[in-house]
C-alpha cells in the first residue's frame, strides 16, 4: 500500500515540475530550417544524461529497500531486540527523493542542452574545436599515418 502511494506521489510530483515549466514565448520565431543551427551544450546534455542514470540508480535502489522492508515487516513473529526498525525509512526515503530529484534535473539539463540555436558566423562548433585535438589518421595501403596538430 505505502509503495503505490509513493510511487503515485513521485509521479505527480515529476509531472507537475514539468508541466510548470514557461511555454514557449510565441513572438519568438523558431529558425528555418535553411539556417545552420547547432546543438546548445552538448556537455550539458552530457551532463543531464549521467545525472539522470544517477537518479535512476538511487530511486531503484530506493525502491529495492522499500521493497526488502515491506516483506521483512510482513512476517510475523517476536521482534528481533537489536534490529533498527526506523532504518530501512531512513535509507529508503532519501534515496527515492535523490532519485526524482536526479531524473527531474537530468531531463531539464538534457532538454537545455539539446536546444537548437542559430550558429553565428564565425562560431567554431563542438566538433571542430573538438577534432583540432584529435589525430588525424590515414591508413595507406602498407602503412597507417598519424598526424597531429596542435
Amino acid at each position: 500500500m505505502r509503495l503505490g502511494a509513493l510511487l503515485i506521489g513521485s509521479a505527480v510530483l515529476f509531472s507537475t515540475t514539468l508541466a510548470s515549466a514557461d511555454p514557449p514565448r510565441a513572438e519568438a520565431a523558431p529558425p528555418s530550417a535553411l539556417e545552420p543551427t547547432r546543438v546548445h551544450s552538448p556537455a550539458l546534455t552530457a551532463g543531464g544524461a549521467v545525472l539522470g542514470t544517477v537518479g535512476i540508480a538511487s530511486l531503484v535502489g530506493g525502491l529495492a529497500v522499500l521493497g526488502i522492508d515491506s516483506q521483512q515487516s510482513s512476517h510475523s513473529g517476536p521482534p528481533n531486540p537489536d534490529s533498527f526498525p526506523d532504518l530501512s525509512a531512513i535509507l529508503y526515503v532519501p534515496l527515492i527523493i535523490h532519485g526524482v530529484a536526479c531524473i527531474a534535473g537530468g531531463a531539464a539539463m538534457m532538454v537545455v542542452g539539446l536546444k537548437r540555436i542559430p550558429t553565428e558566423p564565425g562560431h567554431a562548433t563542438t566538433t571542430a574545436a573538438l577534432s583540432s585535438w584529435l589525430p588525424a589518421v590515414a591508413p595507406g595501403p602498407r602503412s597507417v599515418t598519424l598526424h597531429w596538430t596542435f
